[in-house]
């Protein structure tokens, strides 16, 4: 695999969720790994942490998506730094 191709990236998503009986599209944010020849998204794990401790704790959406802001260039420089 060659790194190069690959940059992480956050995206705004919306996921279905259901609220008593109704089912509700709550937008959130995701990181995931692109590939710069395809421009897929394969979503990383650390969304999870992005949801659990920010979006579910705040209710805010905005908190998510700054906190993704700081982590994808910290994880490009770390992961692709070579």
């Amino acid at each position: 695999m060659e790194y190069g191709n690959y940059r992480f990236v956050w995206k705004a998503i919306k996921y279905p969720r259901k609220q008593g009986g109704d089912i509700v599209h709550t937008p959130s944010y995701i990181i995931g790994l692109k590939d710069k020849s395809t421009k897929e998204i394969f979503p990383h794990p650390i969304s999870h942490f992005l949801f659990k401790n920010y979006h579910r704790n705040s209710g805010s959406v905005n908190t998510e998506l700054t906190v993704a802001q700081i982590i994808v260039p910290f994880l490009n420089f770390s992961t692709f730094a070579v």
